[in-house]
């Protein structure tokens, strides 16, 4: 009968078969259960290291292969993988021996295999299809890191549904390629597209984030990046300007425009209450549309945007003057009992179009 440790078989001394392989168990000493070392009886410096399950003393939480080798007087150890039935990243005992004949081959030839592994992963993932790197990229825009060290949410669900739009425009045409499979002419093709149909800053937008997406695909560092310095091939995008009012007597001219009578104004006119409002107290554009009559506090005379809605990640207070009350005392006339001040038919934000 084989020798006792806790309570448990004790281990094989050297593993020889997959029998031994299953058999191996952590390594109980001085009353307490720890990792295990068993070498692999073909030597050449493979072994199997088995971890203690903490909530199951006595069994397996992981066996691993690895193998310990010296490189340039150094020694340092290889891991080959979990041990298994060779399906699913896992590796049998033959799989783990043949693992090492081909790190004893590269170290024949002077490379380091954990080195080699690393590198072997890189160009694996330089292969990878566009789509997923276009998922990945798209995954991290929703969360960035800003002030002070804090991670936040900085995109609101609108800008997110656009990009996410945008980024399936990319996908559909060049998603299951891999990004040096992605030809120049083939881009600026797919951008004359939206030429054609007359939409160039929606071709300007697809492009950027197409340049956006290689550059974050790009982990070996080459620089191969289908979507740059296309303006050369493309149609210009001229825009047109609309400075800012600054003049005195210009901006009472606005004021005296959108505080006209509108007798086609089907909801009290909350659309022209919305822009005087959004003059008095120049927020962030979008955020008068989604206004909440929670956000107000009448006695302290302010409204704060909540920090879910802020770039910032924190609250946001605007001091409120007499005339943007005053506005707010008219709208809520209109839409006090509702959750969003500035809105027309149903109770949802004013859309971005109405203003």
């Amino acid at each position: 009968m084989a020798r006792k440790n806790g309570g448990a078989r004790a281990n094989p001394k050297q593993i020889r078969t997959d029998v031994d392989c299953r058999a191996a168990r952590p390594r109980f000493d001085n009353g307490e259960w720890g990792p295990a070392k068993i070498s692999e009886v073909t030597g050449g410096g493979l072994y199997l290291f088995v971890t203690p399950d903490r909530s199951k003393p006595g069994n397996a939480a992981s066996k691993l292969w690895r193998m310990s080798y010296r490189f340039h007087g150094r020694q340092k150890t290889y891991s080959i993988g979990p041990y298994g039935n060779g399906t699913d990243g896992t590796f049998s005992l033959a799989d783990a021996r043949r693992e090492r004949d081909k790190a004893k081959g590269l170290l024949k030839e002077g490379k380091d295999p954990s080195i080699e592994k690393q590198l072997d992963k890189h160009r694996h993932a330089a292969a990878r299809p566009f789509e997923e790197w276009a998922d990945e990229w798209l995954a991290k825009k929703k969360v960035e890191k800003v002030k002070r060290g804090r991670i936040v949410a900085v995109r609101d669900p609108k800008t997110i549904e656009v990009l996410e739009l945008r980024v399936g425009y990319v996908k559909s045409r060049f998603g299951k390629l891999s990004r040096q499979d992605i030809k120049r002419p083939d881009v600026l093709a797919f951008m004359r597209s939206y030429e054609a149909e007359g939409k160039l800053e929606t071709r300007d937008r697809v492009r950027s984030i197409g340049e956006q997406i290689c550059d974050y695909a790009d982990v070996e560092g080459d620089g191969y990046n289908p979507f740059r310095n296309l303006n050369g091939q493309m149609i210009a995008n001229i825009s047109t300007p609309r400075p800012g009012v600054t003049e005195p007597r210009d901006v009472t001219r606005v004021f005296r425009l959108i505080t006209a009578p509108w007798t086609r104004a089907r909801f009290g006119d909350v659309v022209g209450l919305a822009l005087r409002f959004d003059a008095l107290t120049i927020p962030r554009p979008g955020m008068v549309n989604e206004m909440e009559w929670r956000e107000v506090d009448w006695d302290a005379e302010r409204w704060t945007i909540p920090a879910t809605k802020m770039k910032t990640g924190w609250d946001h207070v605007v001091p409120l003057s007499r005339q943007a009350l005053a506005i707010l005392r008219s709208v809520q006339k209109l839409t006090g009992h509702r959750r969003y001040a500035f809105s027309c038919s149903k109770d949802a934000p004013l859309s971005d179009r109405s203003r």
